[in-house]
């Protein structure tokens, strides 16, 4: 991937929103621009639990037993973690991302497992199946996508994500979301992120559009709202206090499951 951000006329305008001022802030900072693209965790989805959950449960069934009883989920665990930060080095030009299918690929290796197609695939299926109980739509977005659709708004997600673009529809689609999205982008697919402003370039070349005709929401500061802004892009910041305080509960819950080796989640 060698698309380099270009050089942006204006800096791009920042608009604030909580989840559920979201539709008017949407409406005044959309103007008549008919693309509007959308960070995927904590905007579109939000977790059930802590990304980490994910990874110790997926440990677990490799090991087929619970962290705190198993050395052997601790020990993939570790490992996973070791492979993941080798990974993100050895692909540095690709602004350090690799995809779900690699890591495993090294992780099975690395245990002296069978790494072949077959198996790779296994494990890819066990860890999605484990991402969709992880995730339910944020409040309120089927709505605000609803709405923006009917006034014939393109709609696209953009992803720091090793899972890839496949995968996260699949999320989406297990959350009632996917059908809304014309296209998706995941840096993992590309070899760029949006934290580096090179996946929001090639989403722009991609879509052979200048940064002022796309919209972009999102949370983060360093990954969604300073690098597109300094595109030219206008990206809607959404920072929803009341959200982020529920964000302690499945953190303290994960916790819990560390020490405790079981969790089934909020139910929402």
């Amino acid at each position: 991937m060698s698309t380099r951000p270009p050089r942006a006329p204006r800096r791009g305008r920042r608009f604030v929103a909580r989840f559920d001022s979201l539709p008017e802030v949407l409406e005044r900072a959309r103007r008549d621009r008919t693309i509007v693209g959308f960070d995927v965790f904590d905007t579109l989805l939000r977790r059930r639990v802590e990304p980490e959950w994910v990874k110790d449960r997926a440990a677990e069934r490799l090991a087929g037993a619970p962290l705190h009883a198993s050395p052997e989920a601790r020990r993939i665990r570790r490992l996973r973690r070791e492979l993941e930060q080798q990974l993100a080095r050895r692909h540095a030009e690709r602004d350090g991302e690799f995809s779900l299918r690699e890591l495993l690929t090294e992780l099975l290796t690395a245990l002296g497992r069978p790494a072949d197609g077959p198996h790779v695939d296994q494990a890819l299926r066990a860890e999605l199946e484990l991402e969709r109980l992880a995730v339910l739509p944020a409040p309120g977005i089927a709505d605000v996508l609803a709405r923006l659709r009917a006034a014939g708004v393109r709609l696209i997600f953009v992803s720091d994500m090793y899972l890839g673009a496949g995968a996260i529809r699949e999320l989406l689609s297990a959350c009632g979301l996917a059908a809304f999205f014309d296209r998706g982008f995941c840096s993992c697919d590309v070899g760029a992120s949006k934290r580096s402003g090179r996946l929001f370039a090639h989403v722009l070349a991609e879509l052979n559009i200048a940064p002022h005709e796309l919209l972009f929401v999102g949370d983060s500061l360093d990954a969604d709202v300073r690098p597109a802004r300094r595109l030219g892009i206008d990206v809607v910041h959404l920072r929803d206090r009341r959200e982020r305080g529920e964000h302690d509960e499945p953190a303290a819950a994960a916790q819990l499951a560390a020490r405790r080796g079981w969790w089934r989640g909020r139910q929402a």
